[in-house]
C-alpha cells in the first residue's frame, strides 16, 4: 500500500533501565505530490502543529521492559519502532484529512462563485435586452 510517507529511525538503548527509545524522522513528501502547488499548510497548523510546511515531523516512542522480564534489545527496538510508526501514520492521516477538507471547502467556494457569476450573467443579459428595446 503506497503512502509516500518515509520514515527513518534512530534508537537510544538503555539496558540498565530496560528501555529502548525510537526517534523517528517522518517525511510525508508533500513537495513531490501532484497537489503541492495547491496545498496550504495553514489547513493543518492547529491540528498538527509539529508538521512543517513540507510534511516533515519527528515522533518519539519507547519500549520499556517489565522489571520481571529479561531485556532484549532487538525486541525493544521492534516495539518502539512500531509504536513510533503508529504515531507517525496517525499524524500523517490527520494532515491528509486536513488537506482533503481544505480542498472540499475550496470546491464549495468555487461552486458558490460559479452560481453567483451565472446569476450576474443573467442579470446583465436581461439588462442588455431592456437597453436594446
Amino acid at each position: 500500500m503506497k503512502t509516500r510517507v518515509r520514515t527513518t529511525s534512530k534508537f537510544i538503548v538503555k539496558p540498565e533501565n530496560k528501555v529502548v527509545v525510537c526517534n523517528m524522522s517522518v517525511d510525508m513528501q508533500l513537495f513531490d505530490s501532484k497537489l503541492w502547488n495547491h496545498i496550504d499548510p495553514a489547513w493543518w497548523a492547529t491540528k498538527a502543529p509539529m508538521v512543517n510546511d513540507f510534511g516533515g515531523f519527528i515522533v518519539t516512542a519507547k519500549a520499556r521492559c517489565n522489571s520481571d522480564d529479561t531485556f532484549d534489545e532487538a525486541t525493544g527496538k521492534k516495539i518502539a519502532e512500531s509504536r513510533a510508526k503508529s504515531k507517525a501514520f496517525k499524524t500523517a492521516k490527520n494532515v491528509w484529512d486536513c488537506i482533503a477538507k481544505g480542498f472540499v471547502e475550496n470546491a464549495k467556494m468555487a461552486e458558490v462563485m460559479t452560481k453567483n457569476c451565472a446569476a450576474v450573467e443573467e442579470i446583465e443579459v436581461n439588462h442588455v435586452k431592456k437597453l436594446s428595446e
